[in-house]
């Protein structure tokens, strides 16, 4: 009886199931229809084209992105436009969705389980279990889903701002099931602290499950200025939380005390930020509170004060805080009195967000990087009323620190909604400063002040800009006088709108003063590139990289194979010839045969002797260029004269064929006297002049080079002293004239070989530049020994 109640109860749940079953089927498609429409997400007609829905998607995209719009429902309103756009955008999933109402969201998933009646549900048939995806994983899956565009175009450039926890999971995992209700209490958490979360359907999601390399489910990672952690612990509530609060800097909230308030405070002048405390009795600062302090890092600096220690009793009495409540205070320049209290049994993360939103800068900020001063002085929308930036330009030396405080008690006077204050140091935004003042720094030269500059910063790469008359002064009638003009003017240029008279074009002049050291960014983008590489090579397909790794393999091991291969080939013929090598060396020391040297492999220049034989070849025909050196030598100096000059030659000789000859001045002398007399015959037709050559001293003439152009008949001369020919710089001194003995002195002079070639190399380059002069002849002289 016992059996057959047992079979009886088994067959009821069978029915029970597959009626379940049946209705799931039947309402299938109605779950998907019942879905928004995604024509109506982007707001186009069925019947619109890719380009009408690309773009009613970047419009939408731009409107309702998370990090641009502060709607609660933004974040799952963005993923429904991404959905709708990866939908349509692509004609067979669109076909798809026309069709059967299939989104990109749920393609590649086998059947709509988690839309299902019986999703969540167990059955047990005879004391075998089935249990199907649970609840909470269906609804959190459809609402933080990643796919591999959300995870590109959101969640790497969003991790800048905020840490993203990415759970991973699959439709039938046990495990998955399990920790169901632990990810509730966490996402509970994340999402009172604003951390972004993501999920990933490991079974449905392999593209990104591939980019990642993600290997089992269920995972968690931990997504931080686009680099990945990895959860490593068990699955328990505490090692979850502290992985999330390890995905923060260490650094990012100092604790403060009685002994070190004050050093805290007091740093606003170094780091340029304000300065924010928060008052609790926890050990350690609420996660909501770290989570803002990472949003904002750029902005605030926080600190943290344990309300339980005792070392913190003077901070609580002096700033009257309740010590059952939480307590936020924000400091800007005065460290004595906050700008913003605030008190509350737990302060949440919007209320932190709009205190520090309201507060991000000092009353007086130093524009210290390209996005600040973008951030400070580029108003929200250029359809908004004229905004006013000014900026006094200063020195970063304590002289001007007077007229920075003068300025800065200014701008806590004159605060305006259109109007921003700032200060810049010279030292540091040198470029910018020179482009405001065209060159003539932040100090007035004729007043001894310094300047201000007033920006309207209309759109993100042009300025316009004027300059205070007479600048900021720092005391007395003139500092009232400067007080007064300032705000005339800006007062003017608000209410009247007129143009500015200065306009400037900005590109890179604004330093980034934090940026870090030059080594540690080329390491960090070095890593980069590594990150990439590494992850586009895990994204080759398996097979096509085994193919590739073999093949490298194989050529590299046929590579070795071959070498050692002749290797040994070439020690086997070695030693072959070694018995013949040694008969024939023994044959010719008994021959008593003299073993030539090896030749001198230094590269070498040939010079030829100019002589009677070949003067017709070497000078009457030549071509149109200049194409032989002529050096002067005699018997004594010949040998280094000539090693010098082949010395400095042999790069020109590399490039262009010239040749190279030497005139023995025993044997050819008056050659060169004749060639003197030609050119002078053209230069200067005087008898005197053509007399005086007849007594040219020979050691004048050591040394001289003369480059000749045979067939356009002229010639370049260099000469140690000059390279000008001249009749008396190769006379005789009794014969030539007092005036060209006094410049020469030639016989006076001991000049060795070396000095001769002094300046030639530079006469070499003149000559290639075609500066040199030209002495022209008529004919070439006949060349007698």
């Amino acid at each position: 009886m016992t059996r057959f109640l047992s079979i009886l109860r088994s067959t009821d749940q069978l029915v029970r199931f597959l009626v379940v079953f049946a209705v799931g089927l039947s309402r299938a498609p109605t779950a998907v229809a019942a879905e928004d429409d995604l024509y109506d997400v982007l707001g186009v007609d069925k019947s619109a084209s890719t380009h009408e829905i690309r773009n009613a998607y970047k419009s939408l995209a731009k409107e309702w992105h998370p990090d641009k719009n502060s709607d609660p429902a933004a974040n799952e309103k963005f993923m429904k436009i991404n959905e709708a756009y990866e939908t349509l955008s692509n004609d067979e999933m669109r076909s798809q969705y026309d069709n059967h109402g299939t989104t990109s969201a749920q393609a590649g998933q086998e059947q709509p389980r988690s839309d299902s009646e019986f999703a969540g549900a167990s059955f047990n048939f005879g004391g075998f279990t089935f249990t199907f995806a649970g609840k909470t994983f269906d609804h959190f899956g459809q609402k933080y889903r990643l796919t591999l565009r959300l995870y590109e175009d959101v969640v790497l450039p969003g991790s800048q701002r905020k840490p993203y926890v990415v759970f991973v999971y699959s439709d039938y995992c046990d495990d998955c099931s399990q920790i169901e209700d632990l990810w509730e209490m966490l996402l509970q958490d994340l999402v009172k602290s604003d951390i972004g979360i993501g999920a990933i359907n490991y079974d449905s999601d392999k593209s990104l499950v591939k980019k990642l390399r993600i290997r089992q489910s269920p995972s968690v990672i931990g997504v931080v200025e686009g680099q990945l952690h990895w959860f490593s612990g068990p699955f328990e509530l505490p090692s979850l939380r502290d992985f999330t609060r390890r995905l923060f800097p260490r650094d990012l909230i100092q604790e403060v005390n009685n002994a070190t308030i004050d050093i805290f405070l007091n740093s606003w002048k170094s780091d340029n930020k304000v300065h924010l405390l928060f008052f609790d009795l926890r050990k350690v600062p609420p996660l909501r509170l770290v989570a803002a302090a990472f949003a904002y890092r750029s902005y605030v600096m926080v600190g943290y004060v344990n309300m339980a220690r005792l070392e913190c009793d003077y901070l609580i009495t002096n700033y009257r805080l309740n010590r059952n409540q939480e307590n936020l205070l924000i400091f800007k320049e005065d460290s004595f009195n906050p700008i913003i209290k605030i008190a509350a049994p737990e302060i949440k993360r919007l209320d932190i967000n709009e205190a520090i939103e309201g507060n991000r800068f000092l009353i007086l900020p130093r524009i210290s990087s390209p996005m600040m001063f973008y951030d400070y002085c580029l108003p929200v929308s250029p359809l908004t009323s004229r905004r006013l930036c000014v900026i006094l330009l200063s020195k970063k030396v304590p002289q001007h620190e007077v007229y920075r405080e003068s300025f800065r008690e200014y701008a806590g006077r004159h605060t305006q909604e259109r109007v921003k204050f700032g200060y810049v140091y010279e030292e540091t935004q040198g470029p910018l400063v020179r482009l405001m003042t065209w060159g003539n720094g932040a100090v007035n030269d004729t007043h001894g002040t310094l300047k201000v500059a007033i920006l309207w910063h209309k759109e993100p790469k042009t300025v316009h800009y004027d300059m205070l008359e007479d600048g900021w002064h720092l005391s007395g009638s003139e500092l009232q006088r400067s007080r007064r003009k300032l705000k005339q003017v800006v007062d003017w240029l608000l209410q009247t709108g007129d143009v500015m008279p200065y306009t400037m074009k900005l590109r890179s002049e604004i330093i980034d003063e934090h940026a870090q050291n030059i080594w540690i960014r080329v390491v960090m983008r070095l890593h980069s590139w590594m990150y990439k590489f590494w992850d586009k090579v895990l994204s080759i397909d398996e097979i096509l990289l085994l193919t590739v790794v073999t093949t490298a393999i194989l050529v590299v091991v046929v590579g070795v194979v071959v070498r050692v291969l002749v290797m040994t080939e070439d020690a086997n013929v070695q030693r072959k010839m070694a018995p013949k090598e040694k008969e024939e060396k023994s044959r010719l020391q008994n021959a008593n045969l003299n073993v030539q040297p090896v030749a001198d492999s230094r590269p070498t220049v040939h010079i030829y002797p100019l002589c009677c034989e070949n003067y017709d070849e070497l000078v009457l025909q030549g071509g149109n260029e200049i194409q032989l050196f002529v050096i002067l030598v005699d018997e004594a100096s010949r040998a280094k004269l000539l090693q010098y000059f082949a010395w400095i030659l042999l790069p020109y000789l590399k490039s262009k064929p010239y040749k190279v000859a030497f005139l023995q001045l025993e044997e050819y002398l008056p050659w060169f006297r004749s060639l003197l007399e030609a050119t002078m015959g053209l230069l200067d037709s005087s008898e005197e002049a053509r007399c005086n050559l007849s007594h040219i001293n020979m050691k004048n003439c050591l040394g001289t080079v003369i480059a000749i152009n045979s067939r356009k008949k002229f010639y370049h001369m260099y000469h140690y002293s000059t390279t000008k020919p001249s009749s008396s710089e190769y006379l005789d001194d009794e014969l030539a004239s007092d005036e060209c003995v006094q410049a020469l002195r030639s016989d006076a002079k001991k000049l060795f070989e070396s000095d001769l070639v002094r300046g030639f190399g530079q006469w070499m380059e003149r000559l290639g530049g075609g500066k040199l002069k030209k002495y022209r002849v008529a004919f070439w002289p006949d060349i007698v020994a």
